[in-house]
């Protein structure tokens, strides 16, 4: 992930904290959900900046995918 955009979600996650926004208009200019922003500031507060790097997704069933080959 880019710098500038752990930079956008620690903004995100800053005004949330201070409530210097609502989560309303946070979520909007980001264009992400209320549970996506709950989940950036819990990650940031546990694990610092680091925590707002995204996470690799992998599939829920991914031993399953094999299956039949």
């Amino acid at each position: 992930m880019k710098l500038k955009d752990i930079n956008k979600r620690l903004d995100a996650v800053l005004n949330y904290i201070m409530k210097k926004e609502t989560t309303c208009k946070i979520c909007k200019e980001n264009n992400i959900s209320a549970r996506t922003l709950r989940r950036w500031a819990k990650s940031y507060h546990e694990n610092g900046i680091s925590g707002l790097e995204p996470k690799p997704t992998i599939p829920k069933n991914q031993s399953n995918n094999r299956k039949g080959h």
